[in-house]
């Protein structure tokens, strides 16, 4: 993908509310600069909420019911294998579904552009179809490690 088609991509995250203009600004100049270490969606939407840029087999379904401890509402960027998935409410929570393409998952959750959890998920079946829940731990203020794969 070149860099016009990207830009044209990120502006659309940026009028979708899915990234605000800070982030958006900070990304516009890594993806001038050439030196982006993540990866657009191929497509800017998509009614099923998926990532358009796996192969569809299977699905993952990632579920966060919310935390209410939250004063402000703060979004959680979900990325897997490096590639945004969305920006979800951290009050309200997310229900999500993306395929699977591959054995191995790397599912990285960032609170508020300043925290994140890395979920390395290995020999699962690229076919069947999944659903992780995950948790808030209050104490660290992030994401629990641990997490229910079922």
């Amino acid at each position: 993908m070149d860099k016009i088609e990207k830009l044209k991509q990120l502006k659309q995250l940026l009028d979708d509310s899915v990234i605000n203009s800070d982030e958006y600004n900070a990304m516009k100049q890594e993806i001038i600069a050439g030196n982006a270490t993540y990866t657009l969606p191929e497509t800017s939407s998509s009614p099923e909420r998926t990532s358009p840029v796996m192969n569809k087999k299977g699905d993952i379904r990632l579920v966060f019911a919310g935390c209410k401890g939250f004063f402000f509402d703060v979004k959680t960027k979900i990325f897997i294998n490096g590639t945004l998935l969305s920006a979800e409410s951290t009050k309200r929570g997310f229900d999500l579904i993306a395929p699977i393409s591959g054995r191995e998952l790397s599912i990285r959750l960032v609170l508020g552009g300043m925290k994140s959890t890395t979920y390395e998920i290995t020999e699962i079946e690229p076919n069947k179809d999944y659903t992780m829940t995950f948790s808030y731990d209050l104490t660290w203020g992030k994401y629990s490690n641990n997490f229910n794969l079922s």
